[in-house]
């Protein structure tokens, strides 16, 4: 990785070197304004139609407000994998923003948590959860298309959590 604010660590409730972002994470000392954290692949990915990047995940960011969705201002705090087919200059998203609401466990754990409104769950092992992407499906990117790939964690100036983790990264084997 390059350009990154996330390390590969062995962190509490982890077996082994898994791709972390900061726990707790930021959030934007600014109103209104995201704080980003990333963590960018080095080597950029020549696409294959309907290559495939696969990873196990865990997403303890603060949920947006119910009924809402990514690009809402409401939303929140989010996680999203990108790509950029012009050397870093611009990013197109390779998935939507998603948050702790993804899944059920993350959402509970997240929610059930709070002490003083500020959580303080961790994330273990225990809580990874596969996710496939097809890297040219209603991406923006097509077969031949040589991208780099990063993943952020984008935050508001309110509730932070604990993060997010990433293992078992592989991208069109």
């Amino acid at each position: 990785f390059v350009n990154s604010d996330f390390s590969i660590s062995s962190q509490a409730g982890f077996y082994s070197g898994v791709l972390h972002s900061s726990h707790p994470y930021n959030v934007s000392g600014i109103e209104n304004e995201i704080y980003n954290q990333i963590a960018q692949l080095k080597y950029p990915v020549v696409l294959k139609e309907n290559g495939l990047m696969t990873f196990d995940e865990v997403v303890l960011v603060e949920p947006g407000t119910e009924g809402t969705s990514y690009t809402d201002p409401l939303f929140r705090d989010y996680v999203i994998v990108e790509g950029s087919k012009d050397n870093g200059v611009t990013w197109l998203p390779i998935t939507k923003g998603y948050d702790a609401q993804t899944n059920e466990i993350w959402k509970s754990r997240f929610l059930t948590s709070a002490v003083n409104n500020s959580p303080v769950s961790s994330g273990s092992e225990d809580l990874l959860i596969p996710r496939t992407i097809n890297l040219t499906d209603n991406t923006g990117f097509n077969e031949g298309d040589t991208i780099l790939v990063r993943f952020r964690l984008a935050s508001d100036a309110s509730v932070n959590g604990w993060g997010w983790a990433i293992d078992n990264l592989e991208i069109q084997k």
